[in-house]
């Protein structure tokens, strides 16, 4: 970089490596069917590999080294380019070979096409798959009909062919040592020539990637010009600066773009690879390889890129978790980051004594404000009208709040001049009123966010480095010493523990509370770089600490995504680290060039968004599956199947199962539920609701599994709206009272079928005004049927008056049940309270 610094770089994302090469991979290409791809290599084989999970399927042992390859767009047949490899010596070089095979049983088809003498330096096909085009060192294109494999003539390209790559609306974009030409290829006519790289210090062109739509072509020059560089083809003048990111003298071997357009991938003999945006140029994901690259392309889905080189090893690497954009614009550390409620805008601030306000569709600086003095902590508040800040000066001696309105930057209010030493944190109360603000030597000052009046204090007795309240209104208190937990209302200390500082003499770094308020967690500097969980009603250690971030390092900041399923951890190793809360696992890791001082979640949960030593913010994609995932512990937590019921009011799972969660979300449920509970297959379970209504309104018998997805029933008629309604009602009936639901992921969503215990232990009275003209419905059937012994379960009888306003909900028994008394449910030794019927 022109700054001497390395961008944000995305890692933890190597899904594969494919081994079984002896020797340098040099070709690669993708089946149509998006569940395969050939490789060739110098060791004179071409091997197919299954992409999920990385298993050759395939090895033909050819006479000499592959040096390209490309597959037919049908997939039927495989071509290859073979030579021997007497290392770039064209007077020594023998003629390039095109071999023609079938992709299944690696059956010659067609071949050896001697067309080129000497080697055969690239090969594609045309948009329509009628054409191979083939490029050598011998000044030639050679064209071969896909059909009959005979030889339709040549292009004279007077040059070293090095790169070729069809456009999609069909001329041939050939790239040489000395130029870049367009042909066209129905009347073999050069329709333009110019100069490209060979402009920039007498560089080659070594690589060529049309955008879909045919509008602009992109390039990459060698050693000479390590630059790509785009090309306005009305015209074949260059558009805007040149993409650079590499060193001088390295060069870039290939660039690809994905099938979107959106994205391009380029590689280098310095091994590394880089992901750029195709709108702005900007190298927004570069990362290490673990070899000279020879070969890249892109999945059919542009989820993956699959590479090859000298080490003879295929990588596949998952673009989910790529840094979405860069924040450009501060001069120095970004110290701190906060999200404005409406999701749209975020701030930063910075020791360059700005404060910055950035638009995220589009990463756009919408405002600047220059302030007196470097930006230790912000804060947003709740309704997003004002920002609060903490500047001082590097000293500490004395430190201001700053109030500002969000749209105009005018100081509302400030500076408020209370504390007499440096502001290390910043928190807003859950109800909005209460800005806390806290000093390096252990005060906490409580602001009225409305006349900005200071409240009183608080006096920790220890160098504070965190504060946060809790969603309950208390205040969590990170100290060198200790972590002290208040009651701010009364001015009361709750609770005192040791915290990290009972770990190798630790200091207490930051903390973060979960959503519900249980548990409390929190981060240590370098003496004990892991992340602890608190339970809050005894203030022990809750489970094992996750342990990632890097020895002897600081983790400077933690933060939980609005669901309270990830966390999200800022160390001085250089990482934002993901971790999945449920399992205590890292999932995703992203790399910066430096220390990362804060982070922070989209309003959404979808990004994640961190600064710092690297003076830009960058925002991080959570790739889907975690997302997925996450939002099934968020599931599962509600209903309580991992840990048992959370303290305080019980949710009913009647109350789980309706509007607040989506039918959806619902069915994203957490794939690690515990295997060892009882599973009733819900097809054993069936419920028929009658309904008095038109005779052509037919009843309709839905499983346990429909119900519990609560699916809407067409509603194209008054009679199957009614019956819509009564068996919602009857679901209410028989699922209102549950003691427990567990239950995992649906057969359609392919993870598990859904497993349903229940128990139908008491109904109570529900208050409802009936319908006029009134109305019966009717539960009449619920049966659990078991290959041997048949379960009765007692279904509650619905009756409805219009002289009532009351609905009473009386059990009903059947004929078996009155002679040989109430059937119960097998035993349950894990939940014994769940056997009362």
């Amino acid at each position: 970089m022109t700054d001497g610094k390395q961008p944000s770089r995305f890692r933890g994302t190597l899904a594969k490596r494919f081994t079984g090469h002896e020797d340098y991979i040099t070709a690669l290409a993708t089946f149509p069917d998006g569940k395969r791809i050939a490789t060739g290599s110098r060791d004179k084989t071409i091997r197919i590999w299954r992409l999920e999970d990385g298993r050759e399927m395939k090895k033909w042992v050819v006479k000499k080294g592959v040096r390209a390859l490309v597959i037919l767009r049908n997939g039927i047949h495989v071509v290859s380019a073979e030579e021997d490899y007497p290392r770039y010596d064209p007077n020594q070089m023998d003629y390039g070979q095109l071999w023609v095979r079938d992709a299944e049983s690696g059956r010659v088809i067609a071949g050896p096409l001697n067309g080129h003498i000497p080697t055969v330096n690239t090969l594609d096909i045309s948009p329509d798959g009628g054409i191979l085009a083939g490029g050598s060192w011998d000044n030639t294109v050679s064209l071969w009909d896909t059909t009959t494999w005979q030889r339709k003539g040549a292009l004279e390209c007077d040059a070293w062919v090095i790169c070729i790559r069809f456009s999609p609306t069909g001329p041939l974009g050939v790239a040489t040592d000395e130029d870049i030409q367009i042909w066209d290829l129905g009347r073999r006519e050069r329709v333009a020539q110019f100069n490209g790289h060979t402009e920039f210090n007498n560089a080659l062109n070594k690589s060529l990637a049309w955008t879909p739509d045919g509008a602009h072509l992109l390039s990459a020059g060698n050693h000479n010009d390590p630059a790509i560089r785009s090309w306005d083809t009305s015209t074949w003048k260059q558009l805007g600066d040149p993409w650079i990111g590499y060193d001088d003298y390295k060069e870039i071997n290939r660039i690809v773009l994905n099938p979107a357009g959106t994205l391009l991938v380029s590689t280098s003999c310095d091994d590394t690879g880089r992901l750029w945006q195709l709108g702005t140029g900007i190298d927004v994901a570069p990362y290490e390889d673990l070899t000279r690259v020879l070969c890249v392309a892109f999945s059919l889905d542009g989820r993956f890129i699959f590479s090859g080189g000298t080490d003879g090893k295929i990588s596949q690497r998952d673009l989910a978790a790529y840094a979405q954009q860069t924040f450009k614009g501060h001069d120095g550390d970004i110290t701190s980051i906060a999200t404005f409620p409406d999701g749209k805008r975020i701030a930063t601030g910075s020791d360059d004594r700005t404060i910055r306000i950035w638009r995220l569709e589009d990463g756009k600086e919408m405002k600047k404000w220059v302030v007196k003095n470097i930006v230790d902590a912000l804060v947003i508040l709740r309704d997003g009208k004002q920002v609060v800040s903490a500047e001082g000066e590097l000293s500490g001696d004395l430190e201001q709040l700053w109030v500002r309105d969000a749209e105009t930057g005018r100081v509302v209010a400030g500076p408020l001049n209370d504390h007499t030493d440096a502001v290390k944190a910043l928190d807003i109360s859950p109800d909005g009123t209460i800005l806390a603000s806290g000093t390096y030597y252990g005060t906490v000052i409580l602001w009225d966010t409305t006349t900005w009046q200071s409240k009183g204090a608080l006096k920790c007795e220890a160098w504070l480095n965190c504060m946060q309240f809790s969603p309950t209104g208390q205040l969590g208190i990170a100290s060198n010493e200790d972590i002290q937990i208040w009651d701010y209302h009364r001015r009361e200390r709750l609770a005192q523990f040791n915290g990290h500082a009972e770990f190798n003499n630790a200091w207490n770094k930051s903390l973060t509370w979960t959503p519900d308020g249980i548990h409390l967690l929190s981060a240590g500097n370098h003496n004990d770089t892991v992340i602890r969980s608190w339970d809050t009603s005894t203030w022990t250690q809750a489970g094992d600490p996750l342990i990632g971030h890097n020895e002897y390092e600081d983790i400077i900041k933690i933060i939980l995504n609005p669901a309270g399923t990830l966390l999200a951890s800022a160390s001085n190793d250089n990482t934002v680290r993901l971790w999945q809360l449920s399992t205590g696992t890292e999932v995703v890791l992203y790399e910066h060039s430096h220390s990362v001082d804060s982070v922070a979640f989209s309003e959404d949960g979808r990004f994640i968004f961190s600064g710092g030593w690297d003076e830009k913010m960058t925002q991080w994609k959570i790739p889907e599956d975690v997302l997925a995932a996450a939002s099934g512990d968020r599931l599962m937590a509600e209903v309580n199947t991992k840990t048992g019921p959370s303290r305080g009011k019980k949710k009913n799972p009647k109350d789980l199962l309706d509007t607040e969660i989506p039918g959806q979300r619902r069915r994203q449920v957490n794939q690690r539920v515990d295997k060892t509970r009882p599973r009733i297959d819900p097809s054993v379970f069936q419920l028929r609701a009658h309904v008095d209504g038109p005779p052509s309104t037919p009843s309709r018998l839905h499983s346990v599994n429909n119900f519990f997805n609560r699916v809407p029933l067409s509603s194209d008629t008054k009679g199957k709206r009614k019956e819509h309604r009564a068996e919602i009602e009857a679901q209410e009936v028989a699922l209102g009272q549950a003691t427990y639901a567990d239950y995992v992921a649906s057969k359609e969503d392919g993870i598990r079928p859904y497993a349903l215990l229940f128990c139908l232990s008491w109904f109570r009275k529900k208050e409802k005004k009936p319908d006029p003209p009134p109305q019966v419905y009717d539960v009449d059937l619920m049966k659990a049927e078991q290959e041997e012994d048949p379960l009765d379960i007692p279904v509650p009888t619905r009756a409805r008056s219009t002289q009532q306003d009351d609905i009473e909900l009386t059990p009903m028994v059947s004929q078996s049940q009155s002679e040989a008394g109430p059937s119960r449910l097998p035993e349950n030794k894990e939940y014994p309270e769940a056997q009362s019927a």
